[in-house]
């Protein structure tokens, strides 16, 4: 149970950083700053410019804010094309911390300024940051527009670094979006142009990119041989520190994998020197994590919390949460390895802690399955038996939400080959209509040469219109047939939207109602799997915990053969197969009946229950109908009467026979009244001790005293109680 802590946002700078110090122009920072010191005018500008481009990975703050002087001074200069590189210097700082929308809104500022100048290169770099933007946004159709128009204009113009960069991007784009082929085959056109000219950052950083889509796919061999590649260049440039030290950092993680323990430690630790001394903190956290990894597997478990506590205070110092939770977790992991039982729960706690902020479900359910293993290490099966329980549900809820996910990822590709196949479709018909125009102009010329047969054509056109005059009769003659069809088409239509909108609300209601069924079978049979699961997994039992789980396991099957007697009777109604039986009925025997049904509830609740219906009166009706309505209710109203509360069930007699059943508990908002008895919601709500329920039983018990001819009202006051009158016809 190793969690790798993410290195997304390292490998976007490092690529990011390496081609950008890679084609631009050098000079340093210190260097720009004394220039800045005598410049004036548009120079100063420039100036400013560079100096934001050049801190833009040092500090980002410190770009914004040359950026911004950049854009000051060039609009007092009234200089549009300056003021266009200065909005694009701030969009780059504002994306690189964090403010995507900000740096999208200031791109749309610089894109009003490309039409006073003809700059083809500063739109294709404000297009190629707007697909950068837009694919962290996950606008993915954006995205590819607007690289491939970048592209488009940088290859116009000869831009190597514009084309270049764009590639890159695009082999980013492709490999984020989890299409291997093509991210490689752009890194390995942006490798041929770097060894055109003979550019070893470049080449270096390729082959880096390349050794990491082999290494997403787990082809540990091939990503190792590229990383090896960009090593061997990148060890004889003593000068770039921070491109050595994420090689180092690939190197041994690649090695891990391979389980080459040895030398993935070795690269690790010469990755950490030159952390420490640049004070590379986010390498350093993962370089950590990764020695952990090591340590644990190896079973050096004191070493490997050592290492894990050193990323620990690096990840709380820079507020990265996600890395605090899989430091935590890996530390607790090595004290249960340890049998430090308290020690591992601590961690396991801090974690949990951290991961309900986060809301994310796989590192909950390994959360709560190494709290459930500690407490059965313990001996504590209540609460292991919790954990257990809580695990499989964030399983469950994972599993569907990846279900989810892998079709949102087809419908991406999809889309995104979609978007390909119409570039492919605009770039034809640009072809068609270049020929067409051809074709004018060969029409042009023969319509000059013809002018010496004008009369000749004048007799045409004279001819032509008296046979359109006739065609245009026989248009009109089936242009009236064809407004008579669209009528007879148009009441087709409407009828058939409005049986579509039928159709639609009772799928609707049916897949509310079936998603309620599935939720309600599924707590008490995920209750019924964990208690097997202890069965299994637990060797011989003592008598206790076979009573507790018997006990369990009865609750768990009352539950589900309650909901599916109440499934099965609705189903019948939809298809009225209901049938209404009437025979004389006891109506206090079934009251007495239905209390020592829920005599457990009203046990657990200590709430007094009081019958003060006739006992002498009998009433012609279905019983079975009756009962199911009378149980349904007085469940109810258990379930929202307070611990030491009252139910109390009375009759009276006028028009119709009338039953109350009047509780105490919590009552009924006036929001809810209208959702009672609504087959479209299935109203329900938890109860004072958070019971639950589908809402299926009020539907029932609606159909059926629709059945009886009867009726069932309700009156009551919040935080004060309910009245449920139950109306009956009156029959000999």
């Amino acid at each position: 149970m190793i969690y790798q802590i993410a290195n997304t946002r390292i490998l976007f700078i490092i690529l990011l950083t390496l081609i950008s110090t890679t084609l631009k122009a050098q000079q340093s920072e210190k260097e720009l700053k004394e220039f800045l010191k005598s410049a004036e005018g548009v120079e100063k500008v420039v100036l400013l410019n560079k100096l934001s481009d050049a801190l833009l990975y040092k500090s980002p703050q410190q770009s914004l804010q040359y950026g911004e002087e950049a854009l000051v001074l060039s609009r007092s200069l009234n200089d549009t094309k300056q003021m266009g590189e200065s909005y694009l210097s701030i969009a780059y700082a504002l994306r690189y911390m964090g403010e995507y929308y900000g740096a999208l809104d200031t791109l749309y500022k610089a894109i009003n300024y490309i039409n006073d100048f003809d700059d083809k290169k500063l739109e294709s770099q404000i297009l190629n940051l707007s697909g950068l933007i837009n694919q962290e946004l996950g606008n993915d159709s954006i995205s590819l527009e607007n690289y491939f128009k970048s592209f488009d204009l940088a290859q116009e113009i000869n831009d190597t670094y514009g084309m270049l960069s764009t590639l890159n991007n695009l082999g980013n784009f492709y490999k984020e979006s989890g299409n291997y082929q093509k991210a490689t085959e752009y890194f390995f056109k942006c490798l041929k142009f770097y060894e055109m000219a003979k550019n070893q950052k470049g080449i270096a950083q390729m082959y880096n990119n390349i050794g990491t889509v082999y290494h997403i796919q787990n082809n540990h061999e091939k990503a190792l041989e590229y990383h090896l590649k960009a090593y061997e260049i990148l060890k004889t440039m003593p000068n770039y520190k921070t491109g050595l030290a994420y090689v180092y950092n690939n190197l041994g993680v690649i090695y891990i994998n391979l389980n080459e323990y040895n030398k993935a430690e070795e690269f690790l630790n010469q990755s950490n020197e030159i952390c420490k001394e640049l004070q590379l903190h986010d390498y350093l956290m993962a370089n950590y994590n990764n020695l952990g990894i090591i340590y644990n597997e190896q079973g050096h478990y004191k070493k490997a919390i050592h290492s894990l506590l050193e990323g620990l205070r690096l990840a709380d110092k820079t507020k990265d949460i996600p890395s605090t939770t899989k430091y935590l977790l890996n530390i607790a992991d090595s004290y249960f390895k340890q049998k430090q039982y308290v020690k591992s729960l601590s961690y396991f706690n801090r974690a949990f802690h951290y991961s309900k902020q986060m809301n994310d479900y796989f590192i909950l359910s390994e959360n709560n399955y190494g709290i459930y293993e500690v407490y059965k290490a313990m001996g504590n099966y209540n609460k292991s038996l919790f954990y257990l329980e809580e695990y499989l549900n964030y399983r469950d809820s994972l599993d569907v939400i990846n279900n989810a996910k892998l079709v949102t990822e087809i419908e991406a590709q999809y889309e995104l080959e979609k978007k390909e196949q119409r570039i492919k479709t605009l770039q034809k018909d640009n072809k068609i209509r270049e020929l067409e125009l051809d074709r004018k102009k060969v029409n042009n010329k023969i319509l000059l040469s013809g002018i010496s047969t004008l009369i000749l054509i004048i007799s045409l056109i004279t001819f032509l219109f008296i046979i359109r005059i006739r065609n245009n009769k026989i248009l009109k003659d089936r242009n009236s047939q064809i407004v008579e069809q669209n009528e007879e088409l148009n009441f087709i239509n409407k009828k058939l939207i409005q049986s579509e909108k039928e159709l639609k609300l009772s799928n609707n209601t049916k897949d509310k109602f079936f998603s309620i069924i599935a939720h309600d079978l599924k707590n008490p049979l995920l209750g019924l799997k964990s208690l097997i699961f202890s069965f299994n997994n637990r060797g011989r039992l003592k008598q206790d915990e076979i009573q507790m789980f018997s006990n369990h396991l009865n609750e768990s099957l009352n539950s589900v053969i309650e909901l599916l007697n109440n499934l099965l009777n609705w189903a019948k109604a939809q298809k009225n197969e209901l049938n209404y039986v009437e025979e004389t009925v006891d109506i206090c025997g079934i009251i007495s009946n239905c209390a020592e049904a829920n005599e457990k509830q009203l046990k657990a609740k200590n709430i007094k229950f009081v019958n003060s219906v006739s006992s002498n009166f009998k009433l012609s009706t279905d019983k079975n109908m009756l009962d199911f309505i009378l149980r349904n209710m007085i469940a109810n109203a258990i379930k929202f009467t307070r611990y030491g509360g009252s139910i109390k069930l009375s009759d009276s007699l006028s028009n119709t026979y009338n039953i109350y059943i009047t509780d105490n508990g919590v009552g009924i908002s006036k929001e809810n009244f209208e959702q009672l008895f609504n087959e479209d919601t299935f109203f329900s709500t938890l109860g004072t001790n958070n019971e639950e329920g589908s809402g299926l039983g009020l539907v029932l018990c609606n159909e059926f005293i629709k059945k009886m001819e009867g009726a069932i009202k309700v009156s009551s006051t919040e935080n004060y109680g309910s009245t449920f009158t139950i109306e009956l016809p009156l029959k000999n």
